[in-house]
């Protein structure tokens, strides 16, 4: 697939093995390059998370990561804050909810 024409990355995340993650997928998976898939605790730091930290690293300019609650960035509001500083930064938009974004309404 062509990253100039579709640089949305979901990274769908629930905090036990036995919630399941399909209404996420089914909102924004059909028109994301890459879904990362994470099923572990959100109290836990960015490092000790595998998916967050790979879809994080996935990451480029002008790429977009959509996810269906900001507090699935980091175990608390600071870290969040630091996560979406960091994609700001680097020239990464963030997109929260489940409808399809849109040009002018990222996070």
């Amino acid at each position: 697939m062509d990253r100039r024409r579709r640089p949305c990355v979901l990274l769908t995340a629930v905090c036990r093995t036995s919630q399941k993650t399909q209404r996420q997928h089914d909102a924004l998976a059909p028109i994301c390059l890459k879904v990362f898939e994470e099923k572990i605790s959100g109290k836990l730091a960015v490092d000790d998370r595998p998916r967050l930290t790979a879809a994080l690293d996935y990451l480029r300019v002008g790429d977009m990561l959509c996810v269906q609650e900001v507090d699935r960035l980091g175990r608390n509001l600071l870290e969040g804050l630091i996560v979406l500083n960091d994609l700001f930064q680097r020239g990464v938009i963030a997109h929260k909810g489940e409808r399809r974004p849109s040009a002018g309404h990222p996070l």
